[in-house]
């Protein structure tokens, strides 16, 4: 982040600000959350960030933080400082890597059972508000299903664990349903919202494969109300493109959700 003028720090209390007031936390914990705890409010802080009166470094830092951790939130406040990404490693990655074959959806019945379409090779493409599902994989390696929803240009995480807080669900080469209760039986998955186009997109990781990015995204799901950061994403991607791309699968699918 280049330096940011006096307007840009103040719109940058302005995106805080709205932070502070959609979570029902105090200015001051936020800044402390993101510059660390050996910051000093002297008389007037407040009042002088307000007027943009902010020392670059932790303008900066508030920023990043602001980006990773509730991009969603201030992008609608302040676009500017904010804004959407270009095409970045995340959408590369996915239009470069992703497998169009691999991952299905399968509709549930109301026993949990999965239901068969008649001719195996017929894709689901879309389903009502409300129907049951869940995904199919054909994993090339046993390992880590994590999955990432994207609706009108916002990636979302998809929980995949039994108690539906985090993001991984073990997996076997072959032929596996996602997410399951362990013992191969699927967890129904409904979308009772929104309308329109979801893509799916699974990726299937070597467990002892450790991605700094991933594992931020892990720790912010049990709080996340919101999309995941662009900026995060794309150092997802950065970070799986620096590694062995054998050492990981990745499916993408898309389905239409109707009324």
């Amino acid at each position: 982040m280049h330096d940011m003028s006096i307007e840009d720090r103040k719109q940058l209390y302005r995106a805080l600000r709205a932070v502070a007031d959609l979570s029902n936390i105090h200015i001051e914990v936020l800044i402390i959350r993101a510059v660390g705890q050996d910051i000093v409010f002297g008389t007037d802080y407040i009042s002088n960030f307000r007027r943009g009166n902010i020392a670059q470094a932790r303008a900066r830092k508030i920023h990043s933080w602001l980006s990773q951790n509730h991009w969603a939130d201030v992008h609608e406040v302040v676009p500017d400082l904010f804004p959407a990404p270009e095409a970045g490693p995340w959408k590369r990655l996915i239009e470069e890597r992703a497998q169009a074959t691999g991952l299905k959806i399968q509709r549930l019945d109301q026993f949990g059972i999965v239901q068969r379409v008649r001719d195996s090779a017929e894709e689901i493409t879309s389903l009502q508000l409300g129907t049951p599902f869940c995904f199919e994989i054909d994993a090339p390696r046993s390992g880590s299903a994590i999955m990432f929803q994207e609706h009108k240009g916002y990636w979302y995480p998809l929980p995949l664990s039994k108690d539906g807080t985090g993001l991984r669900c073990m997996v076997g080469a072959g032929i596996n349903v996602v997410p399951h209760s362990g013992d191969s039986k699927p967890i129904s998955l409904t979308e009772n919202d929104d309308t329109g186009r979801h893509q799916f997109v699974c990726l299937v990781i070597d467990e002892e494969i450790k991605l700094a990015s991933l594992k931020t995204i892990e720790k912010a799901v049990p709080q996340l109300g919101g999309p995941i950061a662009p900026a995060l994403l794309n150092s997802l991607a950065s970070e799986i493109k620096s590694r062995s791309l054998e050492r990981f699968a990745l499916f993408r699918v898309a389905v239409r959700f109707v009324a």
